[in-house]
């Protein structure tokens, strides 16, 4: 299993955690690469799997709220998909928020991965909504940590 790290935007990692997200989500539709740096890039921790000096998945984690926190922007690289990374960085990022004092994650999924979350405890918590950004469908979920 590659170590899971948390990475700062000054650090080594983060221009490859940028470009895994920025494959992952916004390539296809032709954004520009800046889209990654949303409003909650700043203030987000950023965490990464990393295997021989590789980001192989990504994922970031905001406190929005008191005890309210925001997973966003969970990324695995294409080949390395089905093999329980995300899983495993997902749990990471959950641990991290309850450590921080958060009893409760948000996060907003892509239609096809609505099952993955709910396998990690993740419940559907409102109306699909379009992506602003790619106009994909995403479902709110939520869980209590």
């Amino acid at each position: 299993m590659p170590d899971i790290i948390e990475v700062t935007p000054n650090g080594q990692y983060y221009p490859q955690v940028l470009k895994l997200r920025y494959i992952s989500f916004f390539q296809e539709y032709g954004l520009p690469e800046a889209v990654v740096q949303d409003q909650l890039e700043l203030r987000s921790r950023h965490f990464a799997l990393v295997e021989h000096s590789r980001v192989v998945a990504c994922g970031r984690l905001t406190n929005i709220d008191y005890a309210v926190y925001k997973i966003s922007q969970m990324a695995v690289s294409a080949e390395k998909q089905r093999l329980g990374l995300g899983s495993a960085l997902l749990k990471s990022i959950i641990s991290a928020a309850q450590h921080s004092g958060g009893d409760k994650i948000v996060l907003n999924a892509r239609i096809p991965c609505v099952p993955f979350y709910r396998k990690h405890g993740f419940f559907e918590s409102g109306k699909i909504f379009l992506s602003a950004t790619t106009k994909l469908p995403h479902q709110p979920m939520m869980s209590r940590v």
